[in-house]
């Protein structure tokens, strides 16, 4: 997989899954199997133990997603994108936009 668009959208899908076998499945399709995931709350290494991580984010999160709000953006072995986490709203209609920090987040991800 070498499309920037196509390995951004399948990063933000490995996000999303819930079910552990597909979210492995996105993870192994999206990096590279020596990839290392780290920001400060939560840390990876390989393919199976960033698949873990997200489930394990998923279970503080229920109900989040990730969306790409902007890019993703090229530059030489570089993608860059803004993703936000939402959430529906529980009393019906639109989405709750959460942000680090007061930060829009600007994750970088090399093409695999």
């Amino acid at each position: 997989m070498s499309d920037p668009t196509t390995v951004v959208c399948t990063y933000i899908d490995m996000w999303n899954e819930t079910n552990p076998e597909r979210r492995r499945e996105l993870v192994a399709q999206a990096l590279t199997d020596d990839a290392r995931y780290l920001d400060p709350i939560m840390a990876g290494n390989g393919t199976d133990e960033i698949s873990a991580m997200i489930g394990v984010a998923q279970e503080q999160y229920p109900g989040h997603r990730f969306e790409l709000v902007a890019g993703p953006d090229v530059h030489h072995d570089r993608v860059a994108g803004v993703l936000v986490m939402c959430r529906r709203c529980p009393r019906g209609g639109g989405l709750r936009w959460t942000r680090s920090r007061g930060r829009r987040p600007r994750p970088s991800a090399r093409p695999a």
